[in-house]
């Protein structure tokens, strides 16, 4: 295998990539929770790791039903959970379960929020929270609610909760919400497994290219949404 030789120039702007990339990572609220995560995972995963695997074949449904209690009552950290999940099961399975589990879970928060809106419609549907999401979500609109899952910074669960008091049809919103966290589910997966792994030089490429992905996505979030929105209230 050949060995990649960087010129003077190349090592300097190579430096100046990792350096932006972890400085923007650092400023994301949801990249210093990834950092604290995997930090909380490097002292205390190996033995959580073990509890969990010795439920042996029904470990992967332990780690699912966390999965779906944290989106529901949200009593763990989603990068947390999402983590762990790598660490213990590896990337790909990791994400299979937890793409399973957080869309399980975003549904009983959405049937949630749906029964609350039931239960004190008067209070919940003169509500101006609820007037614009029901606003931007009738009919099939998809691509607003989408984007909200997609984009990182956004918290996912309340989301779940409040389209669901939304007149948004919950077979819509599934498809949303399974496909919405997947970048997400993808990145956090695969980072827990390079940490068992001590693949610390793959863990850093990794998020520095997850960083300049979500980078943009998370500053221009609101100017975005802002623009989607206007574009709607003028159909």
């Amino acid at each position: 295998m050949r060995r990649l030789i960087l010129t003077r120039k190349g090592r300097f702007l190579l430096a100046a990539l990792i350096t932006i990339a972890v400085l923007v990572t650092v400023s994301l609220p949801q990249g210093r929770h990834v950092i604290a995560a995997i930090k909380d995972i490097v002292t205390r995963a190996p033995a959580l790791r073990q509890r969990i695997i010795a439920f042996g074949p029904l470990a992967p449904l332990v780690y699912m039903a966390v999965q779906v209690a944290q989106v529901v009552l949200a009593p763990i950290p989603g990068e947390v959970s999402g983590l762990v999940g790598g660490y213990i099961f590896g990337g790909w399975a990791a994400f299979c379960y937890s793409t399973i589990a957080l869309t399980l879970g975003s549904i009983l928060a959405f049937f949630g929020g749906r029964l609350i809106g039931n239960m004190f419609p008067g209070k919940i549907r003169n509500g101006e929270t609820y007037k614009q999401f029901n606003h931007l979500v009738k009919g099939r609109d998809f691509l607003l609610p989408l984007l909200l899952f997609v984009f990182p910074g956004i918290p996912k669960d309340s989301l779940s909760y409040v389209l669901g008091a939304s007149d948004m049809d919950w077979r819509l919103f599934t498809i949303i919400a399974g496909v919405g966290r997947i970048p997400g589910t993808l990145v956090l997966s695969f980072q827990g497994a390079q940490v068992y792994n001590h693949d610390w030089r793959g863990l850093a490429l990794f998020s520095i290219s997850a960083a300049v992905v979500f980078a943009p996505m998370f500053f221009y979030r609101h100017r975005l949404v802002a623009t989607l929105t206007a574009g709607k209230e003028k159909k």
